[in-house]
């Protein structure tokens, strides 16, 4: 079996996937598509100036109007898309299309893992086992959940990075 412990990505990985995650996102967006109206919904602008409106237009991808109703039918081109938001809350967000799926999916595996309840000790005992088992990892990886205080003479040969932890050192 592959000591999963002792995994080190390539240089540049990260980068490679955040261009190919934009390159994904912005195929996704069609040039061209639709105009896209959105009616009859409770929509918050974040905008002190508009804070509410009644409708917004969505063009390419991004929004192009957001007022009233009747100024919005005005600004569609012909073909357009309407969704009735049934008085549905709606608010603009920042998309952040990072890879929390591949963390969550990757720290089961590759991971030492203690409960969110654990101690010092049950991190300590943990940590301990990961080590033995992985004699040749150069890190072991973790997550608490919690903060749990840990001597760095533990391990002193080995990297040990525990997400959520305080390291302290005597």
């Amino acid at each position: 079996m592959r000591n999963i412990f002792a995994w080190r990505p390539a240089p540049g990985t990260g980068t490679r996937l955040s261009v190919f995650a934009a390159i994904l996102l912005s195929l996704s967006a069609r040039a061209g598509a639709a105009d896209q109206l959105f009616t009859n919904g409770k929509v918050y602008t974040q905008d002190p100036q508009q804070p509410w409106v009644e409708a917004f237009v969505v063009r390419d991808g991004k929004y192009l109007f957001a007022g009233s109703e009747a100024r919005a039918r005005e600004l569609l081109r012909q073909g357009h898309a309407e969704t009735d938001l049934e008085n549905r809350f709606v608010m603009p967000a920042l998309i952040d299309a990072h890879l929390h799926p591949v963390r969550g999916g990757t720290s089961n595996l590759y991971e030492c893992q203690f409960p969110f309840s654990a101690g010092p000790a049950d991190v300590q005992d943990a940590i301990a086992r990961c080590v033995a088992d992985n004699p040749d990892a150069v890190w072991i990886l973790g997550d608490s959940g919690t903060a749990v205080s840990l001597s760095a003479s533990i391990y002193p040969h080995r990297g040990v990075f525990l997400t959520r932890c305080l390291a302290t050192r005597r």
